[in-house]
């Protein structure tokens, strides 16, 4: 098409049904649009991972673990222990477990039980640093044991399997 002076030359739009034959640009701005959405949404989509936490105990019938509570928390449990000024388990000491067993369960992310082989599992946790705490006893040959084992979670590999054992048990009760 010819211009007169004083008059703009008549651009050619795109096609209004987006296809490359009137000009690929708004194809391609939606195409960009899509990449750029889809990028953002998997940014900010943290990547959960499972958590699997094995009890060993010796070979005995039946698992001592099984069918024990353990808890998946946010908090470090020595300031925890601080916090209610669980130092001396004298008289009383019935009073302050209870607000110890309190505030753990206030920082519980997940719980879950042992099962008959003493293996548990955490689902869906986001990448972070947690302990895996137990509030009752669990009884290995003579020892009752508790374990606030730290565990870290990375956000990019898999999650490491939990050990727990009488070599890294926080606490012996003593009946």
């Amino acid at each position: 098409m010819d211009a007169s002076p004083g008059r703009p030359e008549k651009i050619s739009r795109p096609a209004a049904n987006g296809s490359l034959a009137g000009g690929s640009g708004n194809a391609l701005l939606r195409l960009l649009f899509l990449a750029l959405f889809w990028t953002a949404c998997a940014q900010e989509t943290p990547s959960y991972r499972d958590l699997t936490v094995r009890v060993a105990a010796p070979e005995t019938t039946g698992h001592p673990a099984a069918g024990t509570g353990f808890l998946l928390i946010d908090d470090d449990p020595n300031l925890i222990l601080c916090r209610v000024r669980l130092d001396n388990l004298g008289r009383g000491s019935q009073i302050q477990m209870s607000e110890f067993r309190l505030e753990i369960e206030d920082c519980s992310i997940e719980v879950s039980s042992a099962d008959e082989h003493g293996r548990l599992s955490f689902h869906f946790v986001p990448p972070g640093s947690y302990w895996v705490v137990n509030l009752d006893p669990v009884r290995l040959g003579e020892d009752r044991v508790i374990w606030a084992h730290p565990v870290r979670v990375p956000g990019d590999e898999a999650a490491p399997e939990v050990r727990l054992q009488r070599s890294n048990a926080a606490l012996f009760v003593v009946d």
